[in-house]
Parts: C-alpha cells; sequence; structure tokens
C-alpha cells in the first residue's frame, strides 16, 4: 500500500510493524510458526474463565471497562480491578455509543470527540493500545442524508480523534458491518478508503471475518487491505456463534492474513454455547484452523517498495 502523502517513511513503516503486532513479542508453534495470541470479547468476569480454557487476552467494551461517562473516580475503582485480572485486556471494541451521533444531520461530534478523548486518556492508564471501531449506530446514514456528507463527517471525525488516540498509544480500528447492522462501511474495501483518507497511522483498520462473510466479501480482500490491518474477530458465519469444530471454516481468511504477515491479535467476538468446555473448544478451534491455513504469494501491491 503507498503511504498517505504526508506521512514520512518511518512513520509508515512503524505504523505497519505496530499495527501488525511486530513490535510485541509474538507467539511461535512448536515448529516456529507465528501463531496469534487468541482472546474473547467478554465482560471481565469472565476473565478466569478464559484464563483457565487458555485464552491471552480479554477484550473488553469501551463503556464497561473505560465508562467514559462516568467521573474519574469510578475509573479509578475500575482500574484497580482490571490490574488484578489474570488476562490483559489489551483490546476494546464498541467505541462510540448510538446516542452520539458522528453524522448526519442530527450529528455531534463534539460531544462524540469529548467521549472518546475520555475513553482513550482511560486507555492508556489501562494499558488498552486498541480500541476497535465499530459504532453501526453512531455512523449510520440517516434516510434522507447525502451519503457522500456523511463520509465527508466521518472522516473529518476521525481526522479530529486520531491525534489524541496516537496521544494515548492507542491505534483505532476502524471495522466494517454487514448491511443489517449499519449502512455505512459495509465492507474491508470500504474501510481501506476511509482509512486512507482519515491518512492518520493512529486509524487503521479491522478484519471482521465475521461481517466479511456475512457480506460475501472474499479473502483476497484482506491481502488488498494489507498492513493497514491491526486486529482481527471471528465468528461462525449466520448465527455469529463461537467457532466450534464443524463450523465456519475461517482457513482461507487465516491464509489471507499469513499472506500480509499479520502478526496481531485474534479475538472471538461472538455468542457463545452453553458447556462449561465452550471456552475450550472454541479457542482450540480457531487455533487449529490458523495452525492449518497456507499462505499465499504476498500481494505485489504490499511488498513493493517496503
Amino acid at each position: 500500500m503507498a503511504p498517505p502523502a504526508h506521512w514520512t517513511r518511518r512513520e509508515f513503516v512503524g505504523a505497519a510493524l505496530a499495527g501488525a503486532g511486530l513490535l510485541w513479542p509474538a507467539r511461535l508453534s512448536g515448529a516456529g510458526a507465528f501463531v496469534p495470541p487468541i482472546g474473547a470479547s467478554r465482560g471481565i468476569g469472565e476473565a478466569q474463565a478464559l484464563k483457565a480454557a487458555g485464552f491471552d487476552f480479554l477484550e473488553g467494551q469501551v463503556a464497561p471497562t473505560l465508562i467514559p461517562d462516568k467521573p474519574d473516580a469510578d475509573f479509578d475503582t475500575l482500574l484497580a480491578e482490571l490490574r488484578t485480572l489474570p488476562v490483559p485486556v489489551p483490546v476494546c471494541n464498541s467505541f462510540i455509543p448510538s446516542a452520539l451521533k458522528i453524522v448526519g444531520d442530527q450529528a455531534n461530534q463534539d460531544a462524540a470527540a469529548a467521549y472518546a478523548e475520555t475513553a482513550l486518556r482511560r486507555a492508556k492508564a489501562a494499558g488498552i493500545t486498541i480500541i476497535v471501531f465499530g459504532s453501526g449506530g453512531a455512523r449510520r446514514i440517516p434516510d434522507g442524508f447525502d451519503p457522500a456528507k456523511a463520509r465527508e463527517q466521518f472522516i473529518a471525525f476521525g481526522k479530529r480523534i486520531a491525534p489524541a488516540a496516537s496521544a494515548a498509544g492507542v491505534t483505532l480500528a476502524l471495522e466494517a458491518l454487514n448491511r443489517k447492522e449499519t449502512n455505512f462501511i459495509n465492507s474491508l474495501a470500504e474501510g481501506v478508503a476511509i482509512v486512507d483518507a482519515v491518512a492518520h497511522p493512529a486509524f487503521r483498520l479491522q478484519a471482521d471475518v465475521y461481517h466479511m462473510l456475512q457480506e460475501d466479501e472474499p479473502p483476497q480482500a484482506i491481502v488488498d487491505a494489507g498492513a493497514r490491518i491491526v486486529h482481527v474477530h471471528v465468528a461462525q458465519k449466520g448465527t455469529r456463534m463461537a467457532p466450534l469444530p464443524g463450523g465456519t471454516d475461517f482457513t482461507p481468511y487465516f491464509a489471507a492474513l499469513k499472506t500480509i504477515g499479520y502478526r496481531g491479535r485474534l479475538s472471538i467476538e461472538s455468542s457463545w454455547p452453553e458447556g462449561e468446555n465452550a471456552y475450550a473448544r472454541a479457542g482450540a478451534c480457531v487455533k487449529e484452523q490458523w495452525e492449518q491455513s497456507v499462505s499465499g504469494r504476498m500481494s505485489e501491491t504490499f511488498r513493493v517498495g517496503w
């Protein structure tokens, strides 16, 4: 991918390495191949169960984990609890609540930015380095509103908050959502265009394989997005349940991630079946599919010049 015009080569390469996870320790399988740290999007009350099942991290949600709408004293109490959890919480999702509109004639970007800046400041204190920017309700384009104007509004908001994210040591990972959840940015390819328009190292892209499957978006979209991708979500196609043996085959998408040299985390964001072994079975399923996937030739677009 070509870097935005105002980035230096050092900024681009550094962002690519950090976003892909190359600036923090990678986990290797017995054969020496990289296996991504595997986590699950759950409440912090599930931390012990995730640890027991062998997960590497817990992915929280911004509202209950960073409580941006609560006083600092409340967060300080919660922060003390976060620091005692048996697994780290390096990632949060569900960034901007649906009540704080980013686009449309009712947009209130000042309020949304204030909420975001509080969340980012607290993320720094909590050691959270990635916040997934889905927020389908906040970015939904109202009926009758000009989509081109909404796109301009969203890009402007991205440009506004990216420096605050950078100052907090956080990378924002824009998430494409399927059309049942929002009507704006429904494919990884559309996300690429937004990320390139915002053109800031702290504003990157997430590949959510569930949403890609719902939209029939092929694995090639991951190769085309390349180093913009800093985080990955998975869940079963259709049901959005946790991956289990005999379910959705993610290996073509994992192969695409290997093709771009992905070195980030991989999180299960899903509903969960009942049963005390569900966590362990899902984690083992994801790891097995990762190890079974085979990368292809690196995209020339991704390789050239870097």
